[in-house]
């Protein structure tokens, strides 16, 4: 099969895994797989012009137009126009949609040349506009929650399956009049052919501190301040006894920097930056440390789970979360960490469970988090159902082509 998978930002990127997670997998069974974008990313391979589609060629001058047109907005027509070109030139049998604001121009597209089409949900869109709010003037246009509701659900209900990545958004979209036969939970866990490096706890020195790890973009919605504020409400002699390691960037990186300098933990904080994750386990080998998702708990993040928490798990890591349900259902099934509500004062409460936590059990949480990704959350089993689909899908594309081409012929 010839597969598309539509990205609506430009690709690749750092942070963007999922899509290329997509690729591989269609690609290890023999599928033939493109990549449609707005632009190329900066990081973009020599080989990228063999599988990378960008709607903007990169060398060209991008004017005022160019800009306008390949804005990934859900009513822009050109997306539509180009895409039925794209389609067609590559001759694609399943079109493959990563969020929403690019759905409806594939629908659009897709149902006119008889392509079928999954969209791959990862969030709740209309939770996400009320969390992140309006920012600048173009948000009051395109943030309106009603709006892009009614967009998310309209197109999830036309498409041919809807992917999403948590229980409880596969439970809202059921609600909204999406088929559950047709909608599939694939999480976004590590690839088992690309297993992550297993970190073993220990104690290097009876003084060695607790390492917390936070791996990831560093944005708003993270929760790092309340984290900060956490560790601040600590006593002096249990503050000395953690540090907390920021790997990664993102526009809030500046003020957890003066958040910190402000709360008198620099001692207590360390800023990396991104770094590989071999690096990253390298750093952590031998250390009492606790892999931590923070997220402010909203109908955002109620619906969603983050790739890091199945990243922590595959490493051996125990887990503090705070209590988005689905996070706090996958760690507290699965007994490898702790849940704790999004403010200062809970979260200080988790630290200090986890410091009179002894470091046996700590290694015991790691291993049932590690048995949990290996058997219950493997993309094994999800990449049986990706395949599934898009073989299906793109047979029965195919039977319906033969069967114009052989009407055709006879009238």
């Amino acid at each position: 099969m010839r597969v598309a998978v539509l990205n609506q930002c430009e690709y690749p990127q750092r942070w963007e895994v999922l899509t290329e997670r997509v690729r591989s997998t269609l690609m290890a069974v023999g599928h033939e797989v493109y990549v449609f974008c707005p632009r190329l990313g900066a990081s973009a391979g020599r080989d990228a012009a063999d599988w990378i589609v960008p709607m903007l060629r990169p060398g060209r001058h991008v004017g005022v137009f160019s800009k306008v047109r390949s804005a990934a907005l859900p009513f822009n027509p050109f997306w539509v126009l180009w895409l039925r070109q794209q389609l067609r030139a590559y001759r694609i049998d399943v079109l493959i949609v990563r969020d929403l604001r690019l759905s409806l121009p594939g629908l659009l597209a897709g149902r006119h040349l008889g392509i079928p089409v999954i969209l791959y949900l990862v969030e709740n869109y209309a939770g996400m506009v009320r969390a992140y709010g309006k920012q600048r003037m173009g948000h009051w246009i395109l943030r309106q929650p009603e709006v892009v509701q009614a967009l998310e659900f309209r197109c999830a209900r036309r498409a041919d399956r809807v992917w999403v990545v948590a229980e409880e958004n596969a439970a809202r979209l059921a609600q909204a009049g999406v088929s559950p036969e047709r909608i599939r939970v694939i999480h976004n866990v590590p690839d088992s052919h690309v297993p992550l490096p297993h970190v073993t706890l220990g104690q290097p020195t009876p003084s060695a501190p607790l390492l917390l790890v936070f791996v990831g973009q560093v944005s708003r919605m993270r929760c790092l301040d309340r984290v900060l504020e956490g560790l601040a409400r600590l006593d002096d002699k249990q503050r000395a006894t953690v540090k907390l390691l920021v790997v990664g960037d993102g526009e809030e990186l500046p003020h957890l920097r003066r958040l910190a300098g402000t709360l008198g933990l620099t001692n207590q904080v360390e800023f990396f930056g991104w770094q590989p994750v071999s690096e990253i386990a390298k750093t952590l080998a031998g250390q009492r440390c606790v892999g931590i998702v923070p997220h402010h708990v909203n109908e955002l993040t109620d619906m969603t789970v983050p790739n890091k928490l199945f990243d922590y798990m595959a490493m051996g890591l125990p887990v503090l979360v705070t209590s988005a349900r689905p996070l706090r259902r996958i760690v507290e099934a699965e007994q490898c960490g702790w849940a704790v509500l999004d403010t200062a004062s809970d979260m200080a409460r988790g630290l200090r469970v986890i410091l009179e936590t002894p470091l046996e059990q700590l290694r015991a949480m790691g291993r049932r988090g590690l048995k949990a990704v290996t058997d219950r959350y493997s993309w094994a089993s999800y990449e049986k159902l990706m395949c599934l689909d898009v073989t299906q899908l793109g047979s029965r594309k195919r039977r319906k082509h033969r069967s114009r081409r052989a009407a055709a012929s006879l009238g």
